[in-house]
C-alpha cells in the first residue's frame, strides 16, 4: 500500500494531479471529483482516458467556490 503524501503548503503540490489526489486534498471521494470533472463544474483535462487537474485550475476553482459562498 502506498503511503499518502502530506502537503504542508500549496506550493508543494504537483503541477498536475489525478482525481484521487484531488479528492484526498478536498476530503471527498474520488467519484465526486470524477462526477464534477465530467459535468464540467471542476476544471480538468483528459489525457487519453484519464483525467488530470492542474494545481492552478484547482486553486482558481476553490477561490471561485469560496467567493460564491
Amino acid at each position: 500500500m502506498r503511503k499518502s503524501k502530506f502537503y504542508a503548503d500549496w506550493r508543494e503540490l504537483p503541477l498536475m494531479m489525478q482525481p484521487a489526489e484531488v479528492a484526498k486534498l478536498l476530503g471527498v471521494c474520488t467519484q465526486t471529483v470524477l462526477d464534477q470533472l465530467r459535468a464540467g463544474t471542476m476544471p480538468g483535462i483528459k489525457v487519453g482516458k484519464q483525467w488530470r487537474v492542474s494545481k492552478a485550475a484547482l486553486m482558481d476553482y476553490l477561490g471561485e467556490r469560496q467567493e460564491a459562498v
